[in-house]
């Protein structure tokens, strides 16, 4: 329910509005005394601030936000950029490679598995090395293009709010929102 006085938003059964007091309820408006008893709602600054505090700040909004606000921008936002492209080639090139290397190891383990020559043996577990090296490039790729993605794309998420805005950019004090969204 919304109070009619403040547009404050109440829980459906409450018969004063937790942030101004204001009657909610019709049999209120025509009761003499005011019913002192604990409904669960918060008292007017406590409502208030519930509704006002800050939101917690994301990891890659932050990160958008300190590169945008940086006096170095531009070579920061050319690196972010030069890094998601490497880690994206890297990504198509290993898939492209993958393949051959993976029937190769496969190959040389059955091989080996009916042979006891030790230099089968060996180039079967390097073939599996080199598979093992491709899974950690290739999850480190992932995950760079993950975080490099979600930071571009907040990134251009401020850049447009701010354009609309017509702002400017200016840095954050960042121990002042942390100090603020502790307590």
């Amino acid at each position: 329910m919304k109070c009619y006085r403040c547009s404050t938003k109440n829980p459906e059964d409450a018969p004063y509005c937790r942030y101004c007091g204001a009657p909610l309820q019709e049999d209120v408006f025509e009761a003499e005394e005011v019913p002192v008893e604990d409904d669960g709602l918060l008292p007017p600054q406590e409502a208030y601030y519930e509704q006002t505090k800050p939101r917690t700040i994301g990891l890659f909004t932050r990160v958008a936000y300190r590169l945008l606000s940086s006096p170095h921008r531009y070579p920061l936002s050319f690196g972010l950029l030069a890094a998601f492209s490497i880690c994206f080639i890297l990504l198509i090139l290993m898939l492209c490679s993958i393949g051959p290397d993976a029937q190769r190891a496969f190959a040389l383990t059955g091989q080996a598995a009916g042979s006891r020559e030790l230099i089968l043996i060996r180039e079967a577990q390097q073939a599996w090395q080199l598979l093992w090296s491709y899974l950690v490039v290739f999850s480190a790729c992932l995950g760079g293009l993950v975080f490099l993605g979600a930071t571009a794309y907040k990134m251009a998420k401020i850049l447009i709010v701010f354009h609309k805005r017509k702002r400017t950019i200016e840095p954050i004090d960042w121990e002042k929102v942390r100090r603020s969204q502790s307590e």
